[in-house]
C-alpha cells in the first residue's frame, strides 16, 4: 500500500469522530443560537430547569455542592489540557 493510501486510512477514524461529534452537537443545540456569548452565559449560570442533560440537572438539584465538585473535576480532567 502506498504512502498516500496509508495517510488516507489513518485519517478515517478522525473523520468519523468529527462527523459523529458534529451531528451530536447539532442535535444537542438544536434551536439554539450558538455564539460565544450564549455559551458563556450557559456556563456561568447553569439552569437545571432547562437542561441539556436530565441526569446532570437531577444531580444539580439534589446535591448542588457535589455537582459543582464534579464539574470542577471534569473541567480539570477534560478541559484544562492536563
Amino acid at each position: 500500500m502506498g504512502k498516500k493510501r496509508t495517510k488516507v486510512w489513518k485519517a478515517v477514524p478522525l473523520c468519523l469522530f468529527w462527523a459523529v461529534w458534529k451531528e451530536r452537537n447539532r442535535i444537542a443545540f438544536e434551536n439554539e443560537e450558538l455564539s460565544i456569548y450564549s455559551i458563556q452565559a450557559l456556563l456561568s449560570a447553569p439552569n437545571p430547569d432547562d437542561p441539556l442533560s436530565e441526569n446532570i440537572a437531577k444531580h444539580w438539584k439534589t446535591n448542588e455542592a457535589e455537582a459543582v465538585e464534579t464539574a470542577k473535576e471534569w473541567t480539570r480532567l477534560y478541559a484544562s489540557g492536563a
